[in-house]
């Protein structure tokens, strides 16, 4: 007995551990290690991080003896694919103009995708272990947004935007996008903790505490993606879910955090609500760096070679479209892009039910569409470790829970 509760308890530190820094645990230790000038140290910290990640998830694996799904195999015909056009851009010297060397570029594909996504959908986890994983995105959520008011508090108010030129010499950040990213997962995880849980009114307050010191790192970083990221699980809940006391409740706490949104933003003079206003000016201009400029490049090239798809250098601009389905297409074409529609079809329509009929799974949901909307905004197939674990994560819930409430 004592064994089992000893085993229980590694496996809890393990699963607590991964979680933590497989999203927001790393960028707060890394935001720590910038602002203490240690550049040098956070390289070497990040990559550590990312074995550590993925020794956890194979051991997490070969424990858990999962059977093989249907999803993997999916998912082995979308990476083949994508495996091949990789290589043979390799072959073709079209990595010579790529913003990172072709080794870095297949690191990131097997880091981030390949065994990402496969540690994940092997693993066999408990409802308490869920529960686990939870507690360490909102304690890492938590130590996120304590940091970055420790480290860039005294800009809040004075830029509109963090970035890079608007800090103080010696000062340094780690992207606008991260801090706003981050900020609204925390945000989005703890807004349906507090809205479904009967928790005690002290664990109400210290959740509502940590979204409240979360719109620190939102309102700095003032990611236009990131709002449609937080609001879309919201709206969706509201839409899906049938009792009208909820639905109230819901109106309530978004009506104040709107307001509170609002009355921060205005406050602290954030470049949040100006960068929505002038999309139709952006859009309009002839800066060629603007997403609409890069997507319609990638459409092009897809159209090129619509069926066995281009390379993975976006023309013109030496990396990337900052939209994971528009870059899957320009890479792999419609054969690669099949597969790929269908594991992001499952995990969309698994979140729907979800967010409808399994409240304790809640988080899960929320952790994958915002991450999903991410990766339509920023970042690369191969680097979007949040999007392929989440994926694979959502794929993974209990099928009893599933099947139960199904019928």
């Amino acid at each position: 007995m004592e064994r089992g509760i000893l085993k229980y308890k590694n496996y809890s530190l393990i699963i607590f551990s991964l979680f933590f820094f497989a999203f927001l645990g790393q960028k707060a230790v890394l935001i720590f290690l910038n602002s203490s000038g240690m550049l040098g140290v956070s390289t070497l910290f990040s990559a550590t991080i990312k074995v550590f990640v993925l020794v956890a998830l194979f051991f997490l694996t070969i424990r858990s003896r999962k059977k093989y799904k249907k999803n993997i195999l999916i998912f082995f015909i979308f990476f083949f694919f994508l495996f091949f056009h990789m290589m043979y851009d390799i072959n073709a010297g079209n990595f010579a103009n790529y913003y990172i060397s072709w080794t870095t570029a297949l690191l990131y594909l097997f880091a981030n995708v390949f065994f990402i996504f496969l540690g994940v959908s092997y693993i066999k986890f408990s409802k308490q272990q869920y529960n686990i994983a939870k507690k360490a995105l909102v304690f890492s959520g938590l130590l996120f947004s304590l940091m970055c008011i420790y480290v860039y508090g005294k800009y809040l108010g004075k830029v509109g935007r963090l970035s890079t030129g608007a800090l103080d010499d010696g000062d340094s950040v780690l992207s606008p996008l991260i801090l706003s990213y981050s900020a609204v997962l925390t945000i989005g995880v703890v807004f349906f903790e507090v809205l479904l849980k009967n928790n005690k009114l002290k664990n109400k307050i210290f959740l509502i505490f940590i979204i409240l010191i979360s719109f620190v790192p939102f309102l700095l970083g003032a990611s236009r993606g990131s709002v449609i990221a937080l609001i879309v699980p919201i709206l969706l809940f509201f839409l899906l879910k049938q009792g009208l006391g909820t639905k109230i409740k819901l109106i309530i706490l978004f009506i104040i955090g709107l307001s509170s949104f609002l009355y921060l933003s205005n406050k602290y003079e954030s470049n949040l609500i100006e960068r929505f206003t002038s999309i139709s000016s952006e859009e309009n201009s002839f800066d060629v760096n603007t997403r609409s400029f890069r997507w319609k490049k990638s459409i092009s090239q897809f159209a090129e070679n619509p069926f066995l798809g281009d390379s993975i250098e976006l023309k013109g601009y030496n990396n990337y479209p900052h939209n994971i389905a528009l870059e899957v297409l320009q890479i792999t074409g419609i054969v690669g892009f099949i597969p790929f529609l269908i594991l992001l079809y499952r995990g969309v329509k698994k979140s729907l039910f979800i967010l409808k009929e399994i409240p304790e799974y809640n988080w899960v949901a929320v952790l994958f569409l915002q991450s999903f909307i991410q990766s339509m905004f920023s970042g690369s197939v191969i680097t979007a470790s949040w999007y392929w674990f989440s994926l694979a994560l959502i794929l993974n819930i209990p099928k009893l829970s599933y099947k139960k409430l199904n019928k």
